[in-house]
């Protein structure tokens, strides 16, 4: 069965998309997103930090950054960046602690659990 709809507008750089059959307007989708038509969300086409697209499963370009649950970017977070076995003993970056920029390696990087982070 066919029938016309009337839509209200969108907002400036919105674009018209189907979602489940229904006509629904949906933020800007730029040349690297990755719109789902299912669920109607726009996705990244990479992980942060990657500089490109993953082409397979060991491209490396494509891995991006490893950051860590609750500890601010402070360098740690680049592939490249130096390493550690010293916990730290506060979640604040950049304040001279000597794991500031670096990755904590273990299963913890903090040495106290701090619930707030």
């Amino acid at each position: 069965m066919e029938a016309w709809v009337s839509i209200a507008p969108g907002s400036q750089g919105s674009s018209l998309r189907f979602i489940a059959d229904q006509p629904i307007w949906v933020p800007y989708i730029g040349p690297n997103d990755v719109f789902n038509t299912v669920i109607g969300k726009v996705w990244m086409d990479h992980n942060l930090g990657a500089t490109q697209v993953a082409d397979s499963s060991n491209h490396e370009e494509s891995y991006g950054d490893l950051f860590q649950w609750g500890r601010d970017s402070d360098g740690h977070e680049i592939r490249t960046s130096q390493t550690t076995t010293l916990l730290a003993t506060k979640a604040e970056a950049s304040m001279g602690n000597s794991w500031d920029g670096k990755f904590i390696l273990g299963s913890t990087w903090l040495q106290t659990q701090d619930s707030t982070l």
